[in-house]
């Protein structure tokens, strides 16, 4: 019985109280601040000031987080009585069985673990030899700022314009702990989250939309360039879209039977998504949006594909509280960082061609390719509503609605599709949903000439696309930037009398590469002296768009005395008096 599982009214109890709480912290701070404005207020400052001192400029930032706690309360109550509300509603009007065909599950032939087996082998294979090559940018920033941070407070602590995906920088801390400082080491669980993500494809697909769609599409994940870069990559974008899967894996379990495992890793693989990176809210912001239409539809149909019990329903819903109070613990030490960066990158100017950016980085930042591949996902979609539509609408629930409230309404400066990464599983499911209709209406056709004809033309288009994918990515990615090379030419056979600076835009993240020590000169009148004081000057320019015009005249100050030894982003001048 339900009540075994939840021991009757004693959540809703529980909610209650915490809602009171909340509303009479809201209600203390207006009355305080109303009825002692004048006598508690300054003696609070006074109080946390160092000094003793009562200024104004104290005055005014203790009303800024008295109005934010009081913010904060009325919030939380409201939340509060909403979430036991809504919860006592549909636990009173939703039907306590459960759809048969919610629990049906498809046995996996022996042949169709030999083939994922050979596509996970295969996946290995072409991500290994790029496992070592040199970082990258926001691979170095990552791992000098937070993976090699003074403490693991620091590792957790610091938050830098979505820069630090958390619970990847922790991994990686502890990979090189275990391993040592190597590219390979710090790269290792974006690889083995990338591999798990594969199979985590396969698993879904199979039981939802039958063996040949879940092979194709963990077989183009496989593949797919961005996803083969991405398990290459010290950052944590496999690792979102290794826990949004096992996430959405427990969630349908869950929807299929309530039990206390599924929910347990449910709720953790959720957490561990939004911890990842901070997108990976949208996941569960989809989740609530399919589990809201699937308890009205229930309620006012009684029988639909999006059918949910009474179990599933408090499973889920008690789920969504556990995940948003572990997701603000996870980020409660950077948490006036999050909010400093959300209102100074919030609400900027709208970014007309995202969705082509998206699409493009969902068919691996090839642009052809990104029209073919959203025709198909369409199609696929279009065509197969009626047979898969519960777990169709699951997809857009998770990926149209977050994709559009990011795009019209928040509007973010750092609007970067690969943020959405755990929508490629989802993506490529629906193309080869589409290619499947289209190679079924090809071998309907009755005239023969046409019927080879089309067929002609997709078997060119596939090829085309393999090799594509084959050719500008997976075979052939190149240490994007060549840092590691300009360093190595920087530091090769300095001795004593050799000064080795660095500048540029985050010019000290290139400590990474050397034990030597490096002077970071960042005005013309700094490298002046460094040249006249210095026997021999080796200077490296971090040449990144974005740098201030003084570092680029520092830049032509030693092109006029000497030609750099160039490289993609980062030229090496030596100098000699």
């Amino acid at each position: 019985m339900l009540s075994q599982h939840f021991k009757g009214d004693k959540i809703y109890l529980v909610g209650t109280i915490f809602a009171v709480l909340f509303l009479g912290l809201a209600l203390t701070i207006l009355l305080a601040r109303n009825l002692l404005s004048q006598s508690l207020i300054p003696l609070a400052v006074s109080l946390l000031s160092p000094d003793g001192n009562v200024t104004p400029n104290g005055i005014n930032r203790l009303n800024s987080v008295l109005d934010l706690a009081a913010w904060v309360g009325l919030g939380g109550f409201l939340a509060i009585y909403t979430y036991v509300f809504v919860l006592r509603i549909a636990s009173n009007r939703l039907p306590a069985s459960v759809h048969p065909a919610a629990t049906i599950q498809l046995p996996a032939s022996l042949t169709a673990y030999l083939m994922i087996g050979v596509i996970i082998v295969f996946a290995v294979l072409i991500r290994l030899p790029h496992l070592n090559r040199g970082f990258y940018y926001d691979e170095l920033f990552t791992t000098y700022h937070f993976i090699n941070a003074d403490s693991w407070w620091g590792t957790i602590s610091r938050f830098i314009i979505f820069n630090n995906h958390i619970l990847y920088s922790v991994l990686g801390r502890i990979s090189q702990t275990i391993f040592g400082t190597f590219e390979w080491a710090l790269r290792l669980p974006a690889l083995i989250m990338g591999i798990g993500s594969i199979y985590l494809a396969w698993w879904f697909a199979r039981d939802k939309f039958g063996e040949s769609i879940a092979l194709a599409a963990s077989f183009l994940l496989a593949i797919s360039p961005t996803h083969v870069l991405w398990s290459v990559s010290a950052r944590g974008y496999t690792g979102l879209i290794f826990f949004s899967l096992l996430s959405t894996i427990s969630f349908f379990s869950l929807l299929a039977k309530p039990r206390k495992g599924p929910a347990s890793i449910y709720i953790l693989a959720s957490v561990a998504a939004v911890y990842t990176h901070l997108h990976g809210v949208w996941l569960v912001v989809g989740q609530f949006f399919y589990l809201t239409a699937a308890a009205i539809t229930t309620i006012r149909k009684k029988e639909t594909a999006l059918h949910i019990s009474i179990g599933s329903f408090r499973w889920l819903w008690l789920s969504f509280g556990a995940i948003t109070l572990l997701s603000v613990f996870c980020y409660l030490p950077v948490i006036t960082q999050l909010l400093y960066s959300m209102n100074r990158h919030g609400g900027t100017s709208f970014q007309l061609l995202f969705p082509i950016s998206f699409i493009n980085e969902m068919s691996g930042n090839i642009m052809l390719l990104g029209g073919v591949t959203f025709v198909l996902a369409l199609l696929g979609g279009m065509v197969y509503w009626r047979v898969y539509p519960g777990y169709l609408t699951y997809i857009l629930s998770i990926s149209a609605i977050p994709l559009l409230i990011s795009w019209v309404v928040l509007r973010p400066l750092n609007l970067y599709a690969r943020f959405f990464s755990n929508l490629m599983p989802f993506y490529l499911i629906l193309v080869c949903l589409g290619f499947q209709a289209v190679t079924r209406w090809i071998m309907r056709a009755r005239v023969a000439w046409l019927k080879y004809a089309l067929s002609g033309i997709l078997i060119c288009l596939t090829g085309y696309a393999l090799f594509a994918w084959a050719s500008n990515s997976w075979s052939n990615i190149p240490e994007e930037a060549q840092y590691r090379s300009a360093m190595q030419k920087l530091t090769s056979q300095a001795g004593p009398e050799v000064t080795l600076c660095v500048f540029g835009s985050d010019a000290d993240i290139f400590q990474f590469y050397t034990d030597e020590p490096l002077v970071f000169p960042k005005t013309p009148a700094e490298l002046s002296d460094l040249l006249r004081e210095s026997k021999e000057l080796r200077c490296a320019y971090h040449a990144a768009p974005w740098n201030p015009i003084e570092l680029t005249q520092m830049a032509d100050m030693l092109r006029q005395r000497v030609a750099p030894t160039d490289f993609r982003r980062m030229p090496v001048f030596s100098v000699h008096q």
